[in-house]
């Protein structure tokens, strides 16, 4: 049977998830290895190859230096959470909410990414290289010093950002929306910009 949204937040609310939950934000609070736990997550076995955080609330964490790479963190919230030099390589963040994060030096080269939200988030010297971040929402984001070279940001809304600082060589930004943006001293060399909602129109 076919897991759904509601089951994966769900989960965390058992005493099990609970117990698991805080003891993962410990570990990525304070530099530890959260992977020992993995095994120990409600419904960790569905997911093949990845290790399991699905769902899991991580709201107001402040997260420093975590590996997170390859890991599974569908519908995860991160809500005003603080991240700073995580790696997130290779990570699925389908419907993942970042909204009103603080994020700097983190990676998220070749994330699958689609539906994130980062509204009104604040990122910094971030690299998102080839990741695939199809229709989200980036609206009110200030963006600094970040790298999305080749990123697929296919339908995705920009529209009140503010972009410093950025390269966007070879993206593909066909149906993505920058109106009301703020950006300055940004690179779209080789980028795909079919139907882009540019700043200027």
């Amino acid at each position: 049977m076919r897991t759904n949204w509601s089951s994966l937040i769900d989960r965390w609310t058992t005493s099990q998830g609970r117990d698991v939950r805080h003891r993962i934000i410990d570990c990525l609070e304070h530099g530890k290895d959260w992977m020992p736990f993995a095994l120990e997550i409600p419904g960790s076995q569905e997911v093949v190859g990845q290790l399991d955080l699905r769902g899991i609330d991580l709201q107001h964490a402040r997260i420093n230096g975590a590996e997170l790479a390859q890991a599974a963190l569908d519908f995860a919230d991160f809500n005003s959470a603080t991240l700073v030099d995580t790696h997130l390589e290779q990570t699925s963040l389908l419907y993942t909410s970042l909204v009103n994060a603080t994020i700097t030096r983190c990676h998220f080269a070749c994330c699958l990414a689609d539906r994130l939200a980062f509204s009104g988030a604040h990122v910094t010297q971030s690299t998102f290289l080839a990741a695939r971040l199809n229709s989200c929402c980036f609206e009110n984001a200030t963006i600094r010093g970040c790298d999305f070279t080749e990123i697929d940001f296919l339908g995705s809304n920009l529209s009140g950002a503010r972009f410093v600082d950025c390269d966007f060589r070879g993206a593909n930004l066909m149906y993505v929306d920058f109106s009301r943006a703020s950006c300055s001293n940004l690179t779209f060399l080789r980028a795909k910009l079919l139907h882009t909602v540019l700043p200027s129109e």
